[in-house]
């Protein structure tokens, strides 16, 4: 695994233009380069307050990105954006460990409404209630191979994806054990969750 930093004049809740900055740096901004099997996670964060306008954003990859591989100078796709340097993850997970997370949820949940045969019916995502959050989590880890000990934090968040749609989104913090480990070494490869692509689902290690 792959980790490095992109600083962006872009807000760091516009998250549809910082998925498309993410992508070009990723594919070297050749936007008919075989885009599918590339899959970075990536979170933003606003600079400090009174510094300077934009954001930067931690990002993931199983591959490093084109952008730095095609220019020695590490100059992103955007003149204004720049590539911090790239360090190869050793990060691993071992069954019975327990390990303290920093994440971002995309707290939906997906519904199909009645229909007369599967086909026909339609999935709605609705805001995930508060009162459900827990239960919800404990389930997501337990796919992805962890024990939910604790949730520490839930900081709401609705971030904005075009005109007509916000993600119900919250950062978390959690304890969680390890009863798989195969699987969540992949979750902390891959992600958790929904809307990956908008910058959810990125798993941190937190200060304990």
């Amino acid at each position: 695994m792959y980790e490095f930093s992109l600083t962006t004049d872009l807000p760091f809740h516009q998250v549809y233009p910082l998925h498309q900055r993410v992508m070009a740096v990723m594919c070297g901004n050749q936007h008919r380069a075989d885009k599918t099997h590339l899959r970075p996670l990536w979170r933003s964060y606003p600079y400090p307050q009174g510094e300077k306008e934009g954001s930067i954003l931690l990002i993931r990859s199983t591959q490093k990105p084109l952008a730095v591989l095609s220019n020695s100078r590490a100059a992103a796709a955007n003149s204004q954006d720049t590539i911090g340097p790239i360090e190869t993850s050793t990060f691993t997970l071992t069954e019975g460990e327990q390990r303290t997370f920093h994440c971002r949820l995309d707290l939906t949940k997906r519904v199909s409404e009645p229909g007369e045969n599967r086909s026909s019916r339609k999935a709605i995502e609705y805001a995930l209630p508060e009162a459900e959050t827990e239960a919800w989590l404990t389930r997501l880890l337990h796919r992805h191979g962890f024990e939910l000990q604790q949730l520490d934090l839930v900081e709401p968040l609705r971030v904005r994806l075009n005109r007509r749609h916000l993600i119900n989104g919250a950062d978390v913090i959690f304890q969680a054990k390890v009863h798989n480990a195969t699987a969540a070494q992949q979750a902390y490869c891959q992600g958790l969750g929904r809307k990956k692509a908008f910058g959810f689902g990125l798993l941190l290690e937190a200060d304990q």
